[in-house]
């Protein structure tokens, strides 16, 4: 709801005498006690605004402690337990026993709390002694049934412990020496930085650590450099290129014309090698007849060794062998009819040296 407006004034009573022209109306007069009516409302209509809302409600701060009769009590302060010879004041609260009280009489306290109680200076509040009396004071020490308590409480067997046990994750120790011990803690357990001597580094950070270990630069690289000792790649064809050296290819190790200080032979080149100058290896079978003739010298020029065989007739004239198509060797000689096989190695010659009949087969394994 709104305030109320205060009154106002709609006649002057003083202009109603002079309009009669009646002088003994006191018209002033009348005027100046509505006037004072009018004040007085007014300051009572402020008043009123002043201890009460618009909303029929009390001004906030209006009621006051002092405002309130002596036997009435906001609140009060935190509880103490009760002792002799101390000075209370309302509202001072106190326990005592299992009870809480509230001080309704300042007094300084006697020899014995009943009395007191008894002389009116103390009201009781509450009463725990119904709820099992769990005061901080008592330490769990009024209830009936400890174990059951803890239990309550969650507490498990640890609770009870003195020195909690290993079996139950403690020490089982109450000094650091003991709890080292039963940890199974070595020496090491106590060192700020493991000396070498103890299976540490010795040091607090990686520098110092390598000192200790007797590292060299080297132990700092993820790739070493030719420069320091290793390959400065991490590939095999990397470390290759930085040693200047390459695997042999298929054709340079059937060649066998390989320089081994800048081209490695791997198993499967040196079986290509072997496989190279092996007789009969990807050699096949040939009638050469047609291109063949007596007193001609031919050369080996396969890079490989071949394997020839004749069939012809004619007697002192010897099949021959040369290694540099000057000195002849005789290795079988004319016959009326026979044949004979030879090898020769590669780069040598061969002939029929002189006119035979005739030949039959000249076949070469090449």
């Amino acid at each position: 709801m709104a305030y109320p407006d205060p009154p106002e004034r709609e006649t002057s009573f003083l202009a109603f005498q002079q309009s009669q022209g009646d002088n003994s109306f006191p018209g002033q007069q009348l005027d100046v006690d509505l006037n004072n009516i009018v004040a007085t409302i007014t300051a009572i209509l402020l008043f009123q605004q002043g201890v009460m809302r618009s909303d029929g409600r009390l001004q906030n701060g209006v009621v006051t402690r002092e405002s309130l009769a002596s036997d009435i009590t906001l609140g009060f302060g935190a509880p103490t337990v009760w002792e002799t010879g101390v000075s209370y004041v309302v509202p001072d609260t106190v326990f005592e026993g299992s009870a809480f009280y509230i001080c309704i009489d300042a007094h300084t306290s006697g020899a014995d709390f009943d009395d007191d109680l008894a002389s009116g200076r103390w009201a009781l509040l509450v009463d725990f002694a119904p709820v099992g009396s769990l005061l901080a004071s008592n330490n769990l020490s009024d209830l009936p049934d400890v174990p059951t308590a803890r239990t309550n409480l969650g507490l498990g067997s640890v609770a009870v412990e003195n020195t909690v046990p290993l079996t139950k994750g403690g020490s089982g120790a109450t000094t650091a020496t003991g709890a080292r011990a039963n940890f199974g803690l070595g020496a090491v357990a106590i060192e700020n930085v493991v000396p070498v001597t103890k299976g540490g580094s010795g040091a607090t950070t990686p520098a110092s650590a390598r000192n200790n270990f007797g590292l060299g630069s080297v132990a700092t690289e993820n790739v070493v450099p030719v420069t320091k000792g290793g390959s400065g790649a991490t590939t095999a064809a990397d470390a290759r290129t930085a040693f200047g050296v390459s695997l042999a290819t298929e054709a340079q190790a059937r060649a066998g014309n390989l320089n081994l200080t800048t081209s490695l032979m791997t198993p499967l080149r040196t079986a290509d090698a072997i496989e190279a100058q092996t007789l009969g290896f990807d050699q096949t079978w040939q009638d050469v007849s047609g291109s063949r003739t007596h007193s001609t010298s031919y050369q080996n020029a396969t890079g490989k060794p071949i394997m020839v065989s004749i069939y012809r007739a004619g007697n002192g004239v010897p099949t021959q062998v040369s290694a540099n198509n000057v000195d002849w060797v005789s290795i079988a000689s004319g016959v009326n009819v026979g044949d004979h096989q030879f090898v020769v190695p590669p780069g040598h010659y061969y002939r029929i040296n002189g006119n035979p009949s005739v030949i039959y087969i000249w076949a070469e394994l090449r």
